[in-house]
């Protein structure tokens, strides 16, 4: 999952709060699709989940950071 979700964040700029929820969103679906596969993020209510777990994901200053930084780390890890 690492290799792929570092792949995606690569062309992020985690600085932009717009790129923020992006990022948190391919982590989401990169979880999804390695545990359920393509049929997962196929399903019309996937839109209404990603919003939904981002936003318990973000709602606080200590989860936000927590989330940017483990995503910071898989993108630095996959550069070394």
């Amino acid at each position: 999952m690492r290799p792929l979700l570092a792949a995606g964040l690569a062309a992020l700029d985690l600085s932009k709060p717009d790129m923020q929820e992006r990022a948190v969103d391919l982590f989401i679906e990169t979880a999804l699709y390695r545990e359920f596969g393509t049929e997962m993020l196929k399903r019309e209510s996937m839109q209404d989940l990603l919003a939904q777990v981002r936003e318990a994901m973000m709602c606080t200053p200590a989860g936000r950071n927590a989330v940017l930084e483990m995503l910071q780390a898989v993108r630095q890890s996959s550069k070394q």
